[in-house]
């Protein structure tokens, strides 16, 4: 090795009173020099799937692997899924608990149309993931977690919240969506106790043709109607209605930000139970509390209890106490 200038990643060849130096394969140079050539960087200088399979390029080689939501070598041809696999793509990154709904159909994954996508549907996705569905959120509208690459499976997905994966829904496997309307979910998010958010109900939604924020149309700021939603254990749960009055809902349009003024609380079941399990009964406010902690409230332990849930309608902020009626 010291009597020739040979690059350490080239072979030596020895000659009648010299030497020959060329590169090793995987190194390119004239054998003096040799640098690493990145096989990943052109399909014709790897084995790895060119659909399914990621390359990682390596000192002097490189090494195949299985995009996520597929097992195999990485190699050609060998990257597999199973039909109805699902994984959560956020953009061009899997995510463990929150993104863009991607599901397994012939070996190839692709996106779920957004039509009728609804808070029951994530819960079953999560569920499917092994994820806790209690505060599975929906998300529709915009693809705010990037627009997928594949075909479009299924559109107007309904399910009832209880099934084990998507293939036990109701669905449509021809879609006439764009992937801008790729569904997409977040699994395990978290609340603070006695904080509150409106639900309008996925059937009244579509009804009313509803156009909210593409990222929380299910847990919408602005939302000044609903039925009230309350985190107890760190999850959302519904509030029973049979003592729910313009009081509490002027202490809830407080919470969330709007007028207490001409607060509404209604019992009208328009925005339905969402198959939410009950978290408070009996909330008694005089109305001028900053949230429902401080009103006097009952708890419900287990999930068998069900009742009607409380809903409200809010005003805007600057509506003033002299332009409401009771």
């Amino acid at each position: 090795d010291t009597l020739n200038d040979c690059s350490p990643n080239a072979n030596c060849t020895n000659t009648n009173g010299s030497y020959t130096c060329s590169c090793d394969t995987g190194y390119s140079g004239d054998g003096f020099s040799c640098v690493d050539v990145n096989e990943c960087e052109s399909a014709d200088d790897n084995s790895c799937d060119p659909e399914r399979g990621v390359c990682t390029n390596t000192e002097g080689y490189f090494s195949c692997s299985c995009q996520p939501g597929y097992s195999g070598t990485g190699l050609t041809d060998q990257c597999f899924c199973m039909d109805w696999d699902i994984r959560l793509m956020d953009h061009n990154s899997s995510s463990a608990t929150e993104g863009r709904v991607e599901l397994c159909i012939n070996n190839t994954y692709g996106t779920v149309c957004d039509d009728r996508w609804g808070v029951l549907d994530a819960r079953v996705v999560c569920r499917q993931l092994g994820i806790e569905t209690d505060n599975a959120v929906p998300f529709r509208k915009a693809a705010p977690f990037g627009m997928g690459k594949g075909p479009i499976l299924l559109d107007n997905v309904v399910c009832v919240g209880t099934e084990a994966s998507l293939m036990d829904c109701v669905s449509e496997r021809i879609s006439d969506c764009t992937h801008m309307e790729d569904a997409g979910v977040r699994c395990n998010a978290t609340c603070e106790d006695y904080s509150v958010r409106l639900n309008m109900g996925m059937d009244y939604m579509y009804e009313m043709e509803v156009e909210t924020d593409p990222f929380q149309f299910y847990d919408n700021k602005e939302l000044k109607q609903g039925r009230v939603e309350v985190c107890v254990g760190g999850a959302y749960r519904t509030i029973c209605d049979e003592s729910w009055d313009n009081s509490a809902a002027s202490v809830v349009c407080r919470q969330l930000g709007f007028s207490a003024y001409g607060a509404l609380g209604v019992k009208s079941g328009l925005y339905g139970d969402g198959n939410v399990p009950v978290g408070l009964q009996g909330v008694v406010c005089s109305g001028s509390e900053e949230s429902l902690l401080g009103c006097s409230t009952t708890p419900v332990s287990g999930e068998a209890f069900s009742c009607q849930g409380a809903e409200v309608e809010c005003q805007a902020l600057s509506t003033p106490e002299a332009n409401c009626s009771d």
